[in-house]
């Protein structure tokens, strides 16, 4: 996962974040991308909703109201990449705040 100031677009930050599960990648998709299910394991996430309609898929639009450090931020996000069962990239902007590229 790679941060960017939003201001001067300088890196501010790698994080790199990984978990290993013991079960099937068909198992644990739904849990990246249904919204009612990911509210289930991240708890830091207080709300996703998809703004775009149809099938899920590169360039589809999505939020998530996320806690950080005890206030709710509104992350604007953007699928990047897609492959069922196997990667879900995205980047996301808090205005004013940070830019998240998620890979």
């Amino acid at each position: 996962m790679l941060l960017r100031s939003y201001d001067k677009g300088d890196i501010m930050a790698t994080v790199t974040e990984s978990v290993w599960l013991n079960a099937k990648p068909e198992e644990i998709w739904p849990f990246l991308v249904e919204p009612d299910k990911k509210l289930q394991w991240l708890t830091e996430l207080h709300e996703q909703e998809w703004l775009d309609e149809g099938p899920v898929g590169v360039g589809t639009r999505f939020y998530v109201e996320k806690e950080i450090r005890g206030q709710v931020r509104r992350y604007d996000c953007v699928i990047e990449r897609l492959e069922e069962n196997r990667r879900f990239d995205f980047t996301a902007e808090a205005p004013g705040f940070s830019i998240v590229k998620a890979e």
